[in-house]
């Protein structure tokens, strides 16, 4: 699949469910923000993350859409801004990718895989460049309307994400907490240019939940 190709799927699962409000990217390299009406601009979003990456950016996405346009901002967006959960996710670090070096991170896709084997499987599985990005889809947006429904989408978040924890320090293995809802994560159909010299490609993982012998 072409990278736009791989951008637009993506953020169309991820987003497509939603009917209002705006979709976030933001470059690490000059701290930048682009918004896009949901869902009708999920294409121009892909176009535009594409391109970001063409110009040696990491492109980062929101996991909440915001109720606020961040375009020409350097902001990052915030959780008081996030309108709506539409997946669970978890962001896991490989000792054999960018964060090498790092003893308690998981080796490799296959031990990640045969640990969520007694786990319910991620909808999505992204290669990073650096590891994993795994995400949950939920069956319906879980609405952010004030300060209590807020609070249970973190909780959610965060539980959901310490659950995936716990399978993975029962290995002795250790993933960043990053349930907070502004958090960013890489676009799929971007690079990842942690090592300059060496770009890695951002890709989904179509047979990441395929059964092994």
């Amino acid at each position: 699949m072409k990278n736009e190709s791989q951008a637009e799927h993506f953020l169309s699962q991820y987003f497509g469910n939603m009917q209002e409000d705006y979709l976030l990217l933001w470059t690490k390299q000059d701290k930048r923000s682009y918004s896009f009406e949901l869902p009708a601009e999920i294409k121009k979003a892909a176009a535009m993350a594409v391109s970001l990456a063409k110009q040696k950016k990491d492109v980062y996405f929101g996991v909440t859409p915001s109720k606020t346009p961040y375009s020409g901002s350097s902001a990052r967006g915030k959780a008081d801004d996030s309108t709506a959960l539409t997946a669970l996710w978890a962001d896991v670090d490989l000792a054999s990718g960018v964060h090498s070096g790092k003893s308690n991170n998981p080796p490799d896709i296959a031990t990640v895989k045969t640990l969520l084997k007694g786990h319910k499987l991620p909808s999505i599985a992204v290669q990073s460049g650096g590891g994993l990005h795994l995400y949950w889809l939920l069956d319906e947006p879980f609405p952010i309307t004030d300060d209590e429904s807020r609070k249970k989408a973190a909780e959610l978040a965060e539980g959901w994400q310490q659950s995936i924890r716990s399978v993975f320090a029962a290995q002795g293995y250790t993933l960043d907490a990053t349930a907070d809802l502004a958090r960013l994560l890489r676009v799929p159909g971007t690079f990842n240019y942690k090592n300059p010299s060496e770009p890695r490609p951002v890709v989904i993982m179509n047979d990441f939940n395929d059964q092994e012998d």
